[in-house]
């Protein structure tokens, strides 16, 4: 694939997103069933996690706000040795 048709295509599916999203909320809706699609799990952020290494999480506060990441596959060896 092209590089201008790369970035087409981010363009499109960028302006997709925003006409989606008229507040924060409908964005926060629609990145939700990408991360879950992804394969992403949803956290409540009042629960204790357990969370595995290299797994991937995303938690959402008041429908207005997201946080995701990827859960590095070294950090047992990182808190063992630092924490």
């Amino acid at each position: 694939m092209s590089n201008d048709l790369s970035k087409t295509l981010f363009n499109q599916a960028l302006l997709e997103f925003m006409d989606a999203s008229p507040t924060p909320f409908h964005a926060v809706y629609q990145m939700t069933n990408l991360l879950d699609r992804s394969g992403f799990q949803a956290l409540d952020e009042k629960a204790v996690w357990q969370l595995e290494p290299g797994s991937a999480y995303y938690t959402v506060r008041n429908g207005s706000s997201i946080i995701a990441w990827r859960q590095p596959q070294i950090i047992k060896a990182f808190l063992r040795d630092f924490g």
